[in-house]
Order: structure tokens, then C-alpha cells, then sequence
């Protein structure tokens, strides 16, 4: 047991290893460096891409119900039939079309540029897949080629976008930016559809709507996490948009896009503490040794980042945005600020899914959407960009706590139980 702990504690650590060296060399410079200069060629017409990314990613939890959590949790915990995974891709392929669909009708019925949700919405749809076949690679043990291949999409990315803005600056626009999300996640999906039949062998697609139905009802918590903590996380962006300006939200877009940058870590250390969690469920020692590595090494890796963004937050917007003010730094304290609380949901949001406390969960992301929607309605109207971003961090403060509180709880319980048998 002590081996077996030993060897998942070490390859968390090769495996945040790998992740931090490919996401501070490829994901922060395609966000620093290539979407910066897109939104410098787009004005504030990137405020309306922001707006439109925002409200496509409120129906995500239709394209992406909580399939790769529960693919993960299962995999990892039991040795399932390659049918599981056929059947599994042939919902999935059903629910991303579903996807762009509702997406496009809602967009119709509110107004929004249709062309650029389509374009997003099939990015997002191919994204996923992506992250699926990705999700089953980790799930049979494979982390290190997961790791490996976590930038992938980004990669194809940098290099298109590269290529048009080098070529065809003058005629860049929002959709050769969506269409270029698109061109790279289909490579992406490609190579690990290649990966995953290496690997596993071949997949083919099995419908049946009775193992559809039955799988839809047991990833129903699952789903309302997905679609609480993307409304939570993403209704800032669409309140800019009907209380303020597109100006205001090229402002915030700003500052969220170093957020992202820094919180990329803590997102694939929480997939990578997942599985981790699932297969160390029953040894309750082990378990809570590995959340204090990870919570050790996320505090350094987003303390860091913190400290270093907000000391040097004027060189750096100054440096990267053509249109910044003294106003862009004031956004960004807040929005940086915000990633501390994340620290906590990183480490200890995956311990509850394993445990398969999912209402629970639930109801902290429930009252965070609430929380959230409350103060951007009180403080946009009076403080624009800067007041999404306070509402920003007070929620994910608050989601942090609850999600931290709850965690140790449910840790306890599993201890006084276990003692009892």
C-alpha cells in the first residue's frame, strides 16, 4: 500500500512536472502573446467575441454533461469493455450536435452574430472530443502521454493564427480567428484518436438508447456541476455585455486572459488528481497525503504567479495591450486575485467528485451562480469592468471556502466509518 501511494505521489509529481514545463512555454504564450495581439488587430471588437464566447459556454454543459469526469472516475476504478467506450463516443458525437444546435436557435432568439457562434460553437464541440479521447488515455493509466498532449490543440493554434496575422494582418477578423480554433482542434482530435487506437485498439460506434438513457441519469449531477460552474464562471462576460460596453469588456478580457493563463496549472493538476483520488479512494492515509501535495504544489506554482502578475502588472498590460490605460490595471488586481481562492477548488473539488458528493457540490456552485449574478448586477451599472471583476473574486472566494469546508467534512465522515469497520 505504502509502494503503491509512493508511486502515485511520485507520478503526480512527473506529471505536474510536465504539465507546468508544456503550459508555461505553449498555453501562456499562445494567450500573452498570439491572442493579444489578435485582440490588438480586433479593437474592441474583441469585446464582442468575448461576449459571444461567454454565452456559447453557458449551454456547454449540453456538449459536455460531466462525460469526462464520469469516464475518468470509471475507467479508473474498474476494468470496463471496449463496447463502454463505443457506446460512450456515440452519445457524445449526439450530444455535441445537439450542442451547436440549441446554441444557434438561443443565439437567434438573442440577437447574437450567428456566423461567430456557429464557429465557436463547433470549436467547442471538437475541443471536447479532444479532451475525451484524452480523459480515456489518462483513465487507462497513460498520464504521461496525456500530459504530453495537453497543448496539442494550442500548438496547431499558435501556428495558424502565426501564419494569418503575419500574411494577412490587414484582413484578420473574428471569424478567421473561430475558423482557426476549428482547424486546430480537428488536428488535435485527430493524433488522439490515433493515440487512443494504439493504445486501446479500435473503437466503433454502438448506439442504443437504453444504455444512453441510463448513462444521461447517472451523469445528471455531473451535468448540473458542468453547467453551474461555467454560468458561475463565464456570466460575467454576458452582463458586461447588456450593462456595460464593448470597450469595458475588452478591458476585462484583458485582464481574465492572464487569469486563464496562470489558472491553465491548476485546471490540469485538478484532472491529474482526479484518477489519482478515484484509485486511492479506500485508502483514506494515502488519499489525504495526496491532497496536501497538491495542495503544496499548487500554492507555490498560482502563489507565485500571483505575486509575480500583481508586482508587475503595469510592465506587463502596458507591454501587451495598444489601447492600455491605468484603468486596465485596477481590473486586473481584482481578476489575479481571484486565482488564490482557486487554489482550493483545484485540489479539493476533484476529492469531492471521487467521493461522489455531488449534490453537495452542487449546491456551493448553485449559491456561487446566485452570488455572482447579485453583485455584477449591483456593481457593473456603477463600476463597469472593475466590478465584474470584484464580483469575480468574492465568488470564487466564497466557492473556495464552501468547496474546502465541505471536502474536509466529508474526508472526516469517510475516517469515522472506516475506523467502525
Amino acid at each position: 500500500m505504502h509502494f503503491k501511494l509512493y508511486q502515485l505521489r511520485r507520478e503526480f509529481f512527473i506529471n505536474i512536472s510536465i504539465v507546468v514545463f508544456i503550459n508555461f512555454l505553449i498555453k501562456p504564450f499562445y494567450l500573452l502573446f498570439v491572442e493579444t495581439e489578435v485582440q490588438n488587430l480586433l479593437g474592441n471588437d474583441y469585446g464582442l467575441y468575448f461576449e459571444v464566447l461567454s454565452f456559447v459556454f453557458l449551454f456547454q454543459f449540453i456538449n459536455e454533461p460531466g462525460l469526462q469526469q464520469f469516464n475518468v472516475v470509471k475507467l479508473s476504478q474498474t476494468n470496463n469493455s471496449k463496447s463502454y467506450f463505443d457506446h460512450l463516443i456515440s452519445l457524445k458525437l449526439a450530444l455535441s450536435l445537439s450542442f451547436i444546435f440549441i446554441v444557434l436557435m438561443s443565439g437567434l432568439l438573442g440577437g447574437y452574430n450567428l456566423k461567430v457562434i456557429f464557429w465557436i460553437a463547433l470549436g467547442m464541440a471538437l475541443s471536447s472530443l479532444f479532451i475525451l479521447f484524452r480523459s480515456s488515455i489518462s483513465a487507462h493509466g497513460n498520464y504521461r502521454t496525456d500530459s504530453l498532449i495537453s497543448a496539442l490543440d494550442r500548438i496547431f493554434l499558435i501556428i495558424i493564427l502565426l501564419f494569418l496575422m503575419q500574411y494577412y494582418a490587414n484582413e484578420f477578423s473574428i471569424y478567421w480567428f473561430v475558423i482557426a480554433q476549428v482547424c486546430a482542434a480537428t488536428l488535435a482530435l485527430i493524433i488522439s484518436i490515433f493515440i487512443y487506437r494504439k493504445q486501446n485498439g479500435a473503437f466503433h460506434l454502438r448506439w442504443s438508447k437504453v444504455w444512453n438513457a441510463t448513462l444521461l441519469k447517472k451523469l445528471k449531477p455531473f451535468t448540473i456541476i458542468i453547467f453551474l460552474m461555467m454560468a458561475y464562471t463565464k456570466i460575467d462576460g454576458i452582463m458586461l455585455g447588456y450593462l456595460s460596453t464593448q470597450r469595458e469588456i475588452s478591458v476585462y478580457a484583458a485582464g481574465f486572459r492572464f487569469f486563464e493563463a496562470a489558472n491553465m496549472v491548476g485546471v490540469l493538476a485538478a484532472g491529474i488528481l482526479l484518477p489519482m483520488y478515484s484509485r486511492s479512494i479506500d485508502d483514506k492515509t494515502g488519499l489525504m497525503k495526496l491532497v496536501k501535495t497538491g495542495t503544496l504544489i499548487l500554492t507555490f506554482l498560482l502563489g507565485s504567479a500571483v505575486v509575480f502578475l500583481l508586482l508587475l502588472k503595469t510592465k506587463i498590460l502596458s507591454f501587451f495591450y495598444d489601447q492600455y490605460t491605468e484603468y486596465y490595471d485596477v481590473v486586473f488586481q481584482y481578476i489575479i486575485l481571484a486565482l488564490i481562492p482557486l487554489i482550493l477548488i483545484h485540489v479539493f473539488g476533484p476529492l469531492l467528485l471521487s467521493m461522489k458528493k455531488l449534490k453537495i457540490l452542487s449546491v456551493i456552485f448553485f449559491i456561487a451562480l446566485l452570488t455572482n449574478a447579485f453583485l455584477n448586477w449591483k456593481l457593473i451599472p456603477i463600476y463597469n469592468a472593475e466590478g465584474a471583476a470584484i464580483a469575480t473574486l468574492l465568488t470564487q472566494t466564497f466557492a473556495a471556502l464552501g468547496t474546502f469546508m465541505v471536502a474536509i467534512y466529508e474526508y472526516n465522515k469517510l475516517e469515522i466509518s472506516s475506523s467502525k469497520q
